[in-house]
Parts: C-alpha cells; sequence; structure tokens
C-alpha cells in the first residue's frame, strides 16, 4: 500500500510502503525512504503530492515504486533493498506486464495555473533499459492539478490481443494497443 498524502497523524508518514499479511490481516511498513519526507506542506496546497505513488510487483517479488522526491522509478527486491533506479521525470503510475517483463509507466505533471501533461512509456526491460522504449503524450492539463489525482494502468491480455488501459480525471477511460514503437488509440469513454 502507498500512495497516501497525508502528514497529520503519528501513524502516517509519507514515503512509507505497507505490506498487508492477508492470512492475519495486518500491515506493517515495508520500505520508508530516509529520512521521511513532507510533501504536504499544507492542507490543500497545489504543490502537494505523494512521494510514492504507484506500486506494482513482478512474479519474483520485485517492487517496482513511483518515487516522486527523487524523480525514479526504484526496483525493490523482496526485501526491499534497492536493486536498481531509474529516472523518470514525475512517475505516477507504474504496471508490470507479465507476458514480457515490460513496464508501463505514466507521469503527470502541472499545477495551478501551470499547464502540463500526462505522458505514457514503456521501458522493455527494467533491468538494463535508462529510457523508455518510447513515450507518448496523452493529454495536456489545463486545469487545477489536486493532490489525490493520480493516473492508473492496466494490462488487459498478451500478444495481438493485449490492450493498455489508462484512466485519469482529463482521459476517463483510454484504451490502446501497441503499434510498433507507439501505441494506437481503440477506444475511450
Amino acid at each position: 500500500m502507498s500512495g497516501l498524502c497525508r502528514t497529520d497523524t503519528a501513524f502516517w508518514h509519507e514515503g512509507q510502503i505497507w505490506k498487508v499479511d492477508t492470512a492475519t490481516r495486518t500491515a506493517k511498513i515495508w520500505y520508508a525512504m530516509s529520512p521521511l519526507p513532507n510533501t504536504n506542506p499544507g492542507s490543500g496546497t497545489n504543490y502537494s503530492y505523494s512521494a510514492i505513488h504507484g506500486t506494482a510487483v513482478d512474479d519474483s517479488h520485485h517492487v517496482f515504486v513511483c518515487n516522486r522526491v527523487l524523480n525514479r522509478l526504484q526496483v525493490l527486491d523482496s526485501n526491499a533493498n534497492v536493486l536498481r533506479s531509474i529516472a523518470v521525470s514525475r512517475p505516477d503510475a507504474v504496471e508490470y506486464e507479465k507476458a514480457t517483463g515490460a513496464l508501463w509507466v505514466a507521469t503527470r505533471y502541472g499545477q495551478q495555473g501551470v499547464k502540463g501533461e500526462v505522458r505514457l512509456m514503456r521501458f522493455n526491460n527494467w533491468r538494463t533499459d535508462s529510457v523508455p522504449a518510447f513515450s507518448v503524450k496523452l493529454c495536456t492539463i489545463e486545469c487545477i492539478i489536486l493532490s489525490r489525482d493520480r493516473t492508473f494502468i492496466n494490462i488487459i491480455g498478451t500478444g495481438a490481443r493485449k490492450r493498455i488501459w489508462v484512466s485519469f480525471k482529463d482521459i476517463p477511460v483510454a484504451i490502446f494497443r501497441e503499434s510498433g514503437d507507439t501505441v494506437e488509440l481503440v477506444r475511450n469513454f
């Protein structure tokens, strides 16, 4: 669990990932940035964001973390040790594609009075790639960015039937398919 932007309790602090034991239904801190950042300097400010946004996990228990403080996509092993750190400006969501091992990352920026954008990119091999195979602009953001906003990615199917679902408040749901080194819109609603 990650991504909550809140600093008003002793229980929760920014920059942490919690692991839930489904058998006992207990949660414990699994990873914590050091030092713990405070990305929410005042309730309702336009500059607030969560230190850690999206996370994803592969079958080998590698955890992929969108670290917005360091502008990195971090790869952690099953013991929360950082294996790799890839420079990604303003990572917002990450999804691991089981069939190919690719990482799909959405980035997002913008704030009150400053235009921004949402981008979708793919890293073919997280072990070796330092730059994405491609990066596509999904939308321009011209309105207020709220700290609770975030993008979502889901990969459905494999091969020619694979579809990449992306959602954000300015593009509620968009379904893409790969087309060479880019994506092609199949449907949005």
